[in-house]
């Protein structure tokens, strides 16, 4: 008897043990993740307005998921809908906002009546099997459910995308990688939906552990992911915003330039055809002068714009600086380059908007040089477009120059070269 009461002693021991540790991995995850919630709202403050969406909803997935954490935590110490009715429902709803700022992370929304079917459903069986604590086996498969939808549609929404860009292989073994944990939820979910005896104390303690355990390391993963996928994009459009123009929202001449200079390479191997097509604003410095500084400034921004609509997608076009504009024309035979390039001119000359009230129109000379065996490299090309441009200046303005000419720019003048 004695040795009974020694073992039960133990036990009861151990079970007390087992429920402190694991409500102490409870409250530091939940306080990590509330943290992280913290962090989010903090770094979508830095963002504009349209980019600020998905880190706002990883935000409430981190907060609410931190708060049922916290209250789980507190499991027989606070009153019992408090720490099992709405930690599961703040799970659930929290694994909702997950899935939500992964689809508009993506920029993709999220269908209204999905998304309404599992709140409802997830919600109103938590509700319905809250009444006692003898269910809470199958309130925790509630949880996991809403778990295994997140993690399973996400997985057949990547699998599509990559299997429509023709990674085939990729997404089948992205498939199998999402949907194995979603197969182990879902399994452990029906086991808690059959438990109709509850666990003893020993087994209540060792499964909370063992979740415990368990949940640190998807937090770790979802946030460091969302991290890299946010400010990795983040970095990138610093980068692409470091490399336009201030002045005109194009692409800065350097940039244009790289351009040049892999087309170059490109049709090296290829053979494919190759325009450059230089342009400047006639009467750039009598215009400063009489309508001052803002206004060319302007001016020259409205003819960005003008411009870039009359582009092809595929073609570059660059503001090299002081109103002289470069235009990149890949796999474009000189017929069709001509073509572009005398219409540019001509709907610039004829557009009454781009000049300001009581100003002469404004024109442009443009010059023409497609890619041929005179040119030597891509500077030789770039050169040739620049040379043509001035003499299209020179000879009145208002006009495009194409063809050959000497390379060698008029005095006073510098041709922009290759880096």
């Amino acid at each position: 008897m004695k040795d009974d009461g020694l073992l039960k002693g133990l036990q009861g021991m151990g079970v007390a043990v087992c429920n402190a540790v694991a409500s102490a991995l409870w409250a530091a995850e939940g306080v990590l993740q509330l943290m992280f919630g913290l962090c989010w709202l903090l770094a979508a403050q830095l963002l504009a307005q349209q980019g600020r969406r998905p880190l706002q909803w990883f935000a409430l997935f981190n907060l609410m998921l931190g708060a049922s954490l916290v209250l789980k935590a507190q499991h027989g110490v606070w009153a019992f809908w408090l720490t099992d009715v709405v930690y599961s429902l703040l799970a659930v709803l929290g694994y909702l906002a997950l899935w939500r700022a992964g689809m508009a992370l993506v920029g993709h929304a999220v269908p209204a009546w999905e998304e309404r079917t599992v709140a409802l459903l997830g919600c109103g069986l938590v509700l319905w099997w809250g009444e006692s604590p003898a269910t809470e086996p199958q309130r925790l498969a509630v949880t996991l459910l809403a778990h295994a939808w997140v993690t399973g549609r996400a997985g057949w929404f990547v699998f599509r995308a990559l299997h429509a860009a023709g990674s085939t292989g990729t997404a089948w073994a992205e498939l199998a990688t999402a949907w194995v944990p979603t197969v182990g939820l879902v399994w452990a979910a029906v086991a808690g939906l059959q438990q109709v005896v509850r666990p003893d104390a020993a087994q209540a303690c060792a499964t909370s552990l063992q979740l415990a355990l368990v949940l640190f390391v998807p937090i770790f993963a979802i946030n460091a992911l969302a991290g890299y996928v946010s400010f990795g994009r983040l970095l990138r459009q610093l980068r692409q915003l470091a490399l336009k123009d201030p002045l005109t929202g194009l692409a800065d001449q350097d940039t244009v330039l790289r351009a040049l200079a892999f087309e170059w390479r490109r049709r090296q191997r290829n053979g494919h055809p190759l325009a450059l097509l230089a342009l400047s604003v006639d009467g750039l410095a009598a215009l400063r002068e009489s309508w001052g500084t803002a206004t060319a400034d302007a001016v020259l921004s409205e003819l960005a714009l003008h411009l870039r609509m009359r582009m092809r997608s595929g073609d570059v076009l660059g503001h090299a600086g002081e109103g002289v504009f470069l235009a990149l024309m890949p796999d474009t035979p000189q017929p069709s380059a001509l073509r572009l390039a005398q219409s540019l001119v001509r709907s610039v000359a004829s557009d009454p908007s781009l000049h300001p009230d009581g100003a002469q129109s404004l024109t442009l000379s443009a010059g023409l040089a497609a890619a041929d065996a005179s040119d030597a490299d891509a500077a030789a090309l770039l050169a040739r477009a620049q040379a043509l441009r001035l003499c299209a200046q020179v000879a009145g303005g208002d006009q495009l120059a194409a063809g050959q000419v000497q390379t060698t720019a008029p005095a006073g003048t510098q041709a922009p070269t290759l880096g």
